[in-house]
């Protein structure tokens, strides 16, 4: 997948999970004030406005339909000019914070869209993926498998050579099984800094006495190619015929 795709598709989600929590907040803020004018018109109906009384507080907040609205509702007495003259007038308040209007309003959607966002982004980082090779075999690892120490091994991709043991093994501490002439041409590999082999040096170490082994050098790769991939995503390369390398597979 592009990279400005998958970053396009999380702006989208982190915006949408915005829009739907402010369209949530802003349909609870109008629900509050619709409900508080209600229950003042209605408490109007039974009290006179002119002065506030406890009675009178709590016709009003039993007129309130919001629940979590109730407790916080109260009435105030403000000066408004109507016709030219001042004159005081019973108001609805609330002391509902910010936060309690969110907490009162229905952010499922929001949230729903927000952990979207987060699952996306985790997957498009490779959160989904097998890690690389490299980080594969943390070196914490490799020394509770060889307490040797360093001389005794070397790592390659996800293989680890014990020269001590002369056995290979995988990212998980399992031994890789080879035939014996598999595991012989791999310690020949691992023996070379550059992981690189000669033909003809492959054959007269192998098959000292045989005239021409190309042919069964060429069977011995291709079956130990499935399994240095399998076990330590390497690939073994060919240079042209001449000579062949190991190389670290990141695919």
């Amino acid at each position: 997948m592009k990279p400005h795709f998958a970053f396009f598709f999380l702006f989208f989600l982190l915006a949408s999970s915005l829009v739907a929590g402010l369209d949530s907040y802003q349909t609870t803020e109008k629900s509050i004030d619709t409900d508080l004018r209600q229950a003042l018109r209605r408490t109007l109906e039974v009290h006179d406005g002119d002065k506030i009384t406890a009675d009178t507080v709590r016709t009003y907040r039993g007129f309130i339909t919001i629940d979590a609205l109730r407790d916080r509702a109260y009435l105030s007495m403000k000066t408004v000019r109507r016709d030219g003259e001042r004159r005081l007038e019973m108001v609805p308040m609330s002391d509902c914070s910010a936060a309690t209007v969110y907490d009162m309003s229905d952010q499922r959607l929001s949230q729903v869209l927000f952990l979207m966002a987060l699952l996306w982004a985790w997957l498009s980082l490779g959160g989904g993926r097998k890690p690389r090779a490299w980080a594969v075999v943390p070196c914490d690892v490799v020394w509770r498998i060889f307490p040797a120490g360093v001389a005794d091994r070397r790592i390659v991709g996800n293989l680890v050579y014990s020269r001590r043991e002369r056995l290979f093994y995988d990212a998980h501490h399992c031994p890789v099984h080879l035939t014996p002439m598999q595991h012989r041409l791999m310690e020949l590999f691992f023996s070379k800094d550059n992981l690189r082999l000669e033909k003809q040096e492959i054959c007269d170490a192998l098959w000292p006495k045989k005239e021409d082994a190309s042919d069964t050098l060429y069977a011995l790769i291709r079956r130990l190619k499935t399994v240095v991939e399998h076990h330590g995503r390497l690939k073994i390369e060919s240079d042209r015929g001449r000579a062949y390398f190991i190389s670290e597979d990141f695919s």
